[in-house]
């Protein structure tokens, strides 16, 4: 969105969308396929209608909210400032989550949580 917002001319702008589309769609399809994976099965359906109501729940407020900058600053900042809550968001997600990737075997299989403290 930050490349969007800069862009100087109407092409190099829609390139940057078309980066932006992808990049949405990957983030949504890896969030989905990873929430129900490592939820438990009994849970799943618990989970994912949480996950709905706080992915789709949030536009009706962000969205008019980035609308009213966009009429009264501009497009390109409220471009900036999707952008900048993008790049919040993922940083206040790293630093409390971490970057955490499951330890596996070489055949594959998971190793449990509690095996890769012991080591």
């Amino acid at each position: 969105m930050l490349l969007t917002a800069a862009a100087p001319t109407l092409p190099l702008a829609l390139v940057a969308l078309a980066a932006v589309g992808f990049g949405s769609i990957q983030f949504t399809s890896l969030a989905n396929a990873t929430l129900q994976f490592e939820t438990a099965p009994e849970m799943c359906g618990r989970v994912m209608a949480l996950w709905t109501m706080a992915f789709l729940g949030s536009t009706p407020i962000g969205g008019p909210l980035v609308g009213v900058i966009g009429e009264h600053v501009g497009p390109r900042s409220a471009l900036a400032l999707g952008g900048i809550a993008a790049l919040v968001a993922a940083a206040f997600g790293a630093t409390v989550f971490g970057w955490r990737m499951p330890a596996v075997t070489r055949d594959g299989r998971r190793v449990a949580a509690s095996a890769k403290a012991s080591d």
